[in-house]
């Protein structure tokens, strides 16, 4: 069978290698790269594997180098990233092109690979080693592919043109020759799992993130469920598709440089070179895995333990992850095109500081004044004092609201966008923001969450926003007894019941800080009242939203009583 068409360097045009680079010399090379330079080393890295991949090489001199380039590359690809993770969005000139540089460099990587299983494809009469060096190369290059589109999820920038198609063109010939199953001998792995390693897993486990929704994911997060899901690739199944398939289906088109997507009624697929991926037993195994945290907090709880804050972040990402493979991805409200200009304020602060119209966050001395009559007179100046200290770290912030372009709307929120001086926005997905027109008079302003956010290296970004709340009371929270007790009073919002009916009256307070069954003081300047978290409505890297019961009297945790 002959080889499928991929991209790679004219095989005619292929230089004779000079000098003939041996893996001695190559190891050599590596060595005295410049890594305290990373980004100069990673340059040169590049230039080499390239100047590589166009000359002639024999298939196993091939294999050799290429083997002996693994490890430093994925050293400079995991040092490239760490550039680009976390960085504010648009990138910086330094981040951007640690990007571009980190996309080559994968690319180059794969390339190499495919060359190989080129040259193994052509081989009229393979021998057993032979076939498994194949295998070996088609399951590297998909990981390199794979990785390039990962690397594009956590800036949120669009995958690079052609990688759906050769991930695609690779699995089929794996699959037409019934080796996709067939274990892969790998030395250099960059996860470990008790199974194989298989084509199909390397195939499946980018189909799964992308499934979850990567351009709706917290800053980061694509990279740690894609090693995640690596372990339920077993359990999503990829069927042909027939006549009489349903609707409301994953799809992916082997024919297309495309990602999977959703199809529904009005969105039929090419039954020739379409699949449908059934991800139910995988849901299932991610259901059972969060039902086993969800206990175990429960049990911390009830045993008035603290949860270690590492895995309540786990436990908020696999509910997150759960709501996107659960969700209903059919449009419910219709769209509408608006050209005008919002004014947002990014974050929970912000938002606080602008619908309170920039009113002081004094919540120690406003506390101190409704409990005036339970200080004797010769304290309250110290208690006084005291408060005013606090209260002056909250005084040096300054919140800016930005105007953004709205290019539409719909009941549920809105769709925005920049394309100029955009540099310091600060914004991630799953931030709460507050937002307006901005020539409202009176300023009423919104609350709402962003939900997806996509950028690409012209310094544009665009977002979506989800509408949480038409409106909200700025409050202080402080947590007297669970998860959160001993720390200061930090900035919430509270959300009516009244908004309406299908509103559950909730808080908005500070990510990780608080749990569900924490006792929290609610200072609303001119009243103080007490509440218990009931349930986690939504869970983010910002923010918890929670919904709550009101408490008679004010909490005393079991340390106060102790003390007392």
């Amino acid at each position: 069978m002959s080889p499928p068409s991929l991209k790679l360097p004219t095989l005619d045009q292929l230089n004779r290698p000079n000098p003939h680079l041996r893996v001695k010399q190559l190891k050599t090379w590596l060595f005295n790269l410049p890594k305290a330079n990373i980004q100069a080393a990673s340059a040169q890295l590049v230039e080499q594997i390239e100047r590589i991949n166009h000359d002639r090489y024999p298939v196993y001199e091939r294999i050799l180098l290429m083997d002996t380039l693994r490890p430093i590359a994925r050293q400079f690809v995991l040092s490239l990233k760490g550039l680009c993770k976390t960085a504010d969005l648009p990138l910086g000139k330094k981040e951007s092109e640690a990007f571009t540089l980190n996309q080559r460099l994968l690319a180059s990587m794969a390339m190499g690979y495919k060359l190989i299983f080129h040259d193994l494809s052509l081989l009229e009469q393979p021998k057993e080693h032979d076939e498994l060096e194949l295998r070996g190369a088609i399951y590297i290059a998909m990981q390199y592919l794979s990785r390039q589109i990962v690397e594009s999820f956590l800036i949120y920038a669009p995958s690079p043109q052609g990688i759906w198609q050769e991930l695609h063109t690779l699995y089929e010939y794996a699959e037409t020759n019934a080796i996709q199953n067939l274990p892969v001998d790998d030395p250099y792995p960059d996860f470990s799992l008790p199974t194989h390693y298989t084509i199909d897993l390397a195939y499946k486990r980018i189909l799964l993130l992308t499934l979850a929704e990567p351009y709706h994911m917290m800053q980061g997060e694509a990279d740690d469920i894609y090693y995640l899901v690596s372990a339920w690739t077993r359990d999503c199944q990829i069927w042909p598709v027939n006549t009489d398939y349903t609707d409301n289906e994953y799809v992916v088109d082997m024919q297309q440089d495309k990602p999977p997507r959703y199809i529904t009624a009005s969105r039929h697929a090419n039954e020739k070179a379409s699949r449908i991926i059934d991800i139910e037993e995988v849901k299932k195994k991610l259901d059972n895995h969060l039902q086993q945290l969800l206990r175990t907090s429960l049990e911390l709880i009830d045993h008035n333990e603290p949860q270690h804050l590492i895995e309540r972040r786990q436990r908020d990402m696999l509910i997150r992850l759960s709501e996107a493979w659960h969700g209903d991805l059919s449009r419910r409200t219709e769209r509408h095109s608006t050209d005008s200009n919002i004014l947002m304020a990014c974050g929970l602060n912000a938002s606080h500081h602008y619908i309170s119209f920039g009113r002081e966050f004094t919540p120690e001395l406003d506390e101190l004044k409704l409990k005036e009559n339970h200080f004797e007179p010769t304290l309250y100046a110290t208690a006084i004092t005291t408060a005013i200290e606090k209260d002056r770290f909250h005084k040096n912030s300054r919140y800016d609201a930005r105007p953004w372009w709205q290019f539409n709307a719909s009941e549920t929120g809105t769709a925005l966008s920049c394309k100029a001086n955009c540099e310091n926005t600060h914004i991630h997905v799953g931030e709460i923001v507050a937002y307006q027109d901005e020539d409202a008079s009176p300023a009423h302003w919104k609350i709402g969450i962003v939900r997806w956010f996509k950028s690409n290296l012209n310094q544009g970004l665009e977002m979506g926003i989800m509408n949480l709340s038409n409106s909200a009371v700025p409050v202080a929270t402080k947590a007297l007894k669970g998860s959160g007790f001993g720390t200061e009073y930090f900035r919430a919002l509270l959300i009516p019941k009244h908004v309406s009916l299908q509103q559950t009256r909730s808080i908005v307070v500070p990510s990780t800080i608080y749990d569900v069954h924490s006792e929290l003081a609610v200072n609303m300047r001119n009243r103080l009242f007490y509440i218990r978290l009931k349930s986690l409505l939504r869970a983010t890297s910002e923010f918890n939203q929670f919904t709550f019961d009101v408490l008679e009297e004010e909490p005393v945790n079991d340390i106060q009583i102790f003390i007392a």
